[in-house]
């Protein structure tokens, strides 16, 4: 059943890969970044960068929060682990915020 777990385990982390791998390929092939419309420019942004970001922290914590549960307790490398992941979280989605407000002030300019 562990083996069965860590494969999946596995699988996932190179869907991921794979998936922000594509991601990245799909923003480079489309010159998004090069659009010099604020309302592009914000749409990159959060779709090429932000949220792959988002998913490979999430993704961290997921492995943590499984080798935790598999260990029956949090060890002091877990919880130093835990702590950065919080922070890049906390400082992730202040950034994602300060993009909404972004476009939700530009979208009543409009």
């Amino acid at each position: 059943m562990a083996d069965r777990r860590q494969l999946v385990r596995d699988g996932g982390v190179a869907a991921l890969e794979q998936g922000r791998a594509l991601v990245t390929r799909i923003g480079n092939q489309s010159n998004l970044i090069l659009d010099p419309d604020l309302d592009s420019y914000y749409m990159m942004d959060t779709v090429l960068l932000k949220l792959p970001e988002a998913q490979t922290q999430l993704a961290r914590l997921r492995r943590l929060s499984d080798r935790v549960i598999s260990q029956g307790s949090a060890g002091p490398e877990d919880r130093s682990e835990l702590i950065i992941l919080s922070g890049l979280l906390k400082k992730l989605g202040g950034r994602l915020r300060k993009t909404s407000e972004a476009v939700q002030t530009l979208l009543r300019a409009l």
